[in-house]
């Protein structure tokens, strides 16, 4: 007789913190927690229909987590180099957070993440598969800021990176050229 491990009335979306990585989620508490909680929403979304028992579990949970936080201002999230800042604490280095949260969001060129404290689950059940999607961004896709205002959520807002462009200008004309090169030399002897 084989028995299913886990069913959606049993899911475990404990928070467990691995006390052998350094830096996991030490000292930060309600917001690593909540973080960790957001990380495995979104990575149901990534691996379960977004109708599944499991995917809203998830973001129920999150957001009961992001609730009890009790917040008054945004929270924001920087993406750092190899984790999320939260005033200017690192949180996820070598966790869920990093994998399931930076990953993605720095492959998709997001600066930060605001979090107004109105934020709602179906705000939460639009992020978490954009986030999701983000795995492998394409330059036609449209940016995770984008998706989130055709989406309708305004509680989350995603701040990218400019996209630099480089444009072929061609080279000057001779004449210019010269005119430029004399001013050079004229401005590099000009005593400092």
């Amino acid at each position: 007789v084989s028995v299913m491990t886990k069913t959606s009335n049993h899911a475990d979306y404990r928070v467990r913190r691995s006390d052998d990585k350094a830096g996991a989620s030490t000292g930060r508490g309600a917001v690593a927690d909540f973080l960790q909680l957001l990380a495995r929403a979104s990575h149901q979304f990534h691996t379960y229909p977004p109708t599944s028992p499991l995917c809203t579990d998830a973001i129920a949970t999150c957001h009961a987590a992001f609730m009890a936080m009790e917040l008054e201002e945004p929270l924001t999230l920087r993406i750092g180099k190899r984790e999320l800042l939260v005033q200017d604490d690192a949180i996820g280095r070598g966790t869920v957070i990093e994998q399931q949260l930076w990953r993605p969001l720095h492959r998709a060129r997001v600066a930060s993440v605001e979090i107004k404290p109105d934020v709602t689950l179906r705000d939460w059940s639009q992020f978490c598969p954009i986030v999701a999607n983000s795995i492998r961004p394409s330059r036609q896709s449209p940016s995770v800021a984008e998706q989130l205002l055709e989406a309708g959520v305004g509680a989350i807002v995603a701040r990218m990176t400019p996209r630099p462009e480089m444009f072929d200008v061609g080279a000057p004309p001779a004449a210019m050229r010269v005119v430029v090169d004399r001013e050079r030399v004229r401005q590099a002897s000009i005593p400092v």
